[in-house]
């Protein structure tokens, strides 16, 4: 049976479990590094070495298959780290590119993503070719809320949230097509569509999957989950419980 190990700096990453373990039918190994969060606020070289002290717990502890560095930030700004088994997320700017009728799409990312050159890069090569507006946009705030489980409490909050970070933009550019480019932020895709239902929002979450499953192949057992924290695995595990998704969770 294959084993994937995929980390974050918090539970965002939660979001590309379910489908690595349908597309594996492996064994799954999550990392929440909760001492690095919010990747989104680290300077390159803290998130290098973030990044690279849990790409090397995970190969020491569990010897996986295939590792997902699941987040955008990184995935970008350290690119470094990928490569071989080793896989990022990236923001499928192509894909919201072609579901948007306006040409007008946005990146939603943190902010350290949505400022960098990296991103503008990744945009130009993602649209090469096609006729499309492009915003980036720092969804910070929506992460946060996210790795605090607010959307879960405090809904009427959030929308509020939602509305605040991109109304404007979205109605200014005519933007009906956005990527959600923190793995965080699919958690958050009910909200989204309830209170922008005219917005496709792209998940990168399957096609990363699909791309893992080519590495280590498909198993015919039943896949299998386990959780770690690098920081207060009880308040993890209760989020996992308020999640739908309750599951032990080690310190590591």
């Amino acid at each position: 049976m294959a084993r994937v190990a995929v980390f974050d700096s918090g539970l965002g990453s939660l979001s590309l479990v379910g489908p690595l373990m349908r597309a594996t039918r492996g064994e799954v190994i999550y990392l929440a590094d909760r001492r690095s969060y919010p990747y989104g606020a680290m300077p390159v070289r803290r998130l290098r070495e973030a990044v690279s002290r849990s790409i090397e717990t995970l190969r020491e502890g569990f010897a996986p298959d295939a590792i997902v560095v699941g987040s955008n930030t990184p995935s970008l700004l350290v690119p470094e780290a990928l490569g071989g088994r080793t896989v990022g997320v990236l923001p499928p700017v192509r894909a919201a590119a072609r579901a948007s009728r306006t040409r007008s799409v946005a990146v939603l990312a943190t902010r350290s993503a949505a400022r960098s050159g990296a991103l503008a890069r990744h945009v130009r090569q993602e649209t090469a070719g096609m006729r499309c507006d492009v915003a980036r946009i720092d969804a910070s705030a929506l992460v946060d809320i996210v790795e605090r489980t607010r959307f879960l409490t405090q809904r009427p909050r959030c929308v509020e949230a939602i509305r605040d970070t991109l109304r404007g933009p979205f109605e200014r550019r005519s933007i009906d097509a956005a990527t959600l480019s923190s793995t965080h932020l699919p958690l958050l895709r009910p909200l989204l569509r309830r209170t922008m239902p005219h917005v496709t929002f792209v998940d990168p979450a399957a096609a990363v999957a699909a791309r893992v499953a080519r590495i280590v192949g498909t198993a015919r057992g039943p896949p299998t989950l386990a959780v770690y924290a690098t920081s207060a695995p009880a308040r993890l595990e209760a989020d996992l419980a308020r999640l739908g998704m309750p599951h032990a969770v080690s310190a590591l």
